[in-house]
């Protein structure tokens, strides 16, 4: 066996088929992702709030890169954006 197969034999013992096996990850996955997809679900609820944090987001980053830019600009010899 290889290396990858080796590590994961006997992971599936109980199983009777693949289909049984794949069943319950599916229900696994659903439920260790439903907290997520709740917040989701709640976040899209609010669309001018979130269009808020972004656009505060935006903000913030461009006061935080002005620097670099201006500098980059300045290196090159561009003139900086208006």
């Amino acid at each position: 066996m290889c290396g990858w197969a080796a590590g994961r034999a006997g992971r599936g013992e109980g199983y009777a088929s693949y289909g049984a096996l794949k069943r319950d990850v599916a229900e696994a996955v659903v439920e260790t992702l439903r907290p997520v997809r709740e917040r989701h679900a709640r976040l899209c609820a609010e669309p001018g709030r979130m269009d808020a944090v972004l656009r505060a987001g935006a903000e913030r980053a461009r006061a935080m890169a002005r620097p670099q830019v201006d500098a980059a600009y300045a290196a090159v010899g561009l003139l900086p954006p208006a």
